[in-house]
C-alpha cells in the first residue's frame, strides 16, 4: 500500500529521471529540418514510439501533431495491436500511412505486416536486402513522400 506521500515522491523522482534522460538524448541533426519540411508539406506526423520522451523537451514537439505510446495504449511494437490502435485512434486508412523507423524488427517488418508503408532509417549503410525502403538519413524522406 503506499501511502499519499509515498505516490508524490515516486512521481517526483519518475519525472526528475525523464527530464534528465530527455535532456541527455542528442537529436540527429537531420531531424528538426526534417521535419519542418514534411509538416510545411501539409503531412500529420505522429510519433509512435515504445519510449515516452519529452518531444517538447528535445526541440521537436511543434512538428508533432499526436503521440501514440505503448504505455497509454496498452499494446507495443512488433505486436500488430500497436500499430491497429494507432489506426483506430486516429481514424487512419493503413494505405495512407507511412511508418519511419531505425528497426527492421520492431518498426519495419511489423509496420508492413500491418499493411502500412515502411520506411527504415539505416544511418550506418548495414542493411543489405533491396527489398527495404531505406534511407540514411531524415532529410531523404520528403523526395519518396507524393502528397495529394
Amino acid at each position: 500500500v503506499l501511502f499519499r506521500s509515498d505516490a508524490e515522491a515516486i512521481l517526483s523522482v519518475v519525472e526528475a529521471y525523464e527530464t534528465a534522460r530527455d535532456a541527455a538524448l542528442t537529436v540527429y541533426p537531420d531531424v528538426s529540418e526534417a521535419l519542418a519540411t514534411l509538416a510545411a508539406g501539409g503531412l500529420t506526423l505522429i510519433a509512435a514510439s515504445n519510449g515516452n520522451v519529452g518531444l517538447d523537451r528535445v526541440g521537436i514537439g511543434r512538428h508533432i501533431s499526436a503521440t501514440h505510446y505503448a504505455h497509454e495504449v496498452g499494446a507495443q511494437k512488433p505486436d500488430p495491436r500497436f500499430y491497429a490502435l494507432a489506426l483506430e485512434r486516429f481514424g487512419l486508412a493503413p494505405d495512407r500511412v507511412l511508418v519511419v523507423g531505425d528497426r527492421l524488427d520492431n518498426d519495419y517488418e511489423p509496420a508492413r505486416a500491418a499493411g502500412l508503408h515502411a520506411v527504415l532509417i539505416d544511418r550506418n549503410d548495414v542493411v543489405t536486402d533491396a527489398s527495404v525502403v531505406r534511407i540514411r538519413a531524415l532529410t531523404e524522406l520528403p523526395r519518396l513522400i507524393e502528397v495529394d
